[in-house]
C-alpha cells in the first residue's frame, strides 16, 4: 500500500448465514483496517462510503477476523495507509465457511495446532540445550581422561627410568663382585707364594 492510499478486497457473499475468516499481517504501523458490507440490492455500493461498516476503521498490524453474514451481498475488507513516506505490505488469506460454528471450529483447530507447534518448538529447544550440556560433559570427560592418560604416561616414564637405573646398578654390582672375587683369588695366590718362600 503506497502512502495515503487504500487497498480494498471485495468478497461476494452467496449464502445466507455464511462466515468469512480473514487472517492478515501488515509489515508496519500507521495502517487502519475495516470491514464493510452491502446487501444484494446495492452490492455496487460496497466500495463506497454508503456501504454499512461492520468493523473499524482501526489501526492494526495483524488479526484473525470472523464475520458472519445473515444475507447475501458483497463484503469488503480494506486497509488504508496513513504513512507518509514508506509503503506497507499486507499479507492476507480469506476462507469461507457455511456457518459461524464451522468457522470458529476451524479457528480453534488452527490455534490448537499452533499451540502444539509451539510446544514442539519448545521441546526442541529444551532437547538442544540438554544435548549441549551432555556434549559439554563428554568434552570435559575426554579432557579429564586425556589428562589422566598423560599422568599415566608420565608415571610409566618414571618407572621405565627407575628400571634402567636398577638394571645399571645391578650390572655395576655384578662387576664389583667379580672384581672382588678376582682380588681375593689374587690375594690367595700371593699368600700361598709367601708361605712357600718361607718354608724354603
Amino acid at each position: 500500500i503506497a502512502p495515503g492510499t487504500k487497498l480494498t478486497l471485495p468478497v461476494e457473499i452467496a449464502d445466507q448465514n455464511s462466515a468469512l475468516v480473514l487472517e492478515f499481517t501488515v509489515d508496519g504501523t500507521a495502517v487502519t483496517f475495516g470491514v464493510t458490507f452491502a446487501d444484494g440490492k446495492n452490492a455496487e455500493d460496497t466500495l463506497l462510503e454508503s456501504a454499512t461498516s461492520l468493523f473499524g476503521p482501526t489501526e492494526m498490524q495483524e488479526g484473525t477476523i470472523v464475520v458472519v453474514f445473515e444475507s447475501v451481498g458483497t463484503a469488503a475488507f480494506f486497509w488504508e495507509s496513513k504513512a507518509v513516506f514508506r509503503k506497507r505490505n499486507v499479507k492476507y488469506s480469506v476462507t469461507a465457511y457455511p456457518s459461524a460454528d464451522e468457522a470458529r471450529a476451524s479457528i480453534n483447530e488452527t490455534k490448537q495446532k499452533g499451540r502444539a507447534m509451539k510446544a514442539n518448538a519448545n521441546n526442541i529447544i529444551t532437547l538442544q540445550a540438554e544435548w549441549a550440556q551432555a556434549q559439554e560433559k563428554v568434552t570435559e570427560a575426554k579432557a579429564a581422561m586425556n589428562k589422566q592418560q598423560s599422568a599415566v604416561r608420565i608415571e610409566e616414564s618414571k618407572l621405565s627410568l627407575l628400571q634402567k637405573k636398577i638394571s645399571n646398578t645391578e650390572r655395576e654390582q655384578e662387576k664389583v663382585a667379580q672384581e672382588i672375587i678376582a682380588a681375593e683369588e689374587k690375594l690367595a695366590q700371593m699368600e700361598e707364594a709367601e708361605a712357600a718362600a718361607g718354608e724354603s
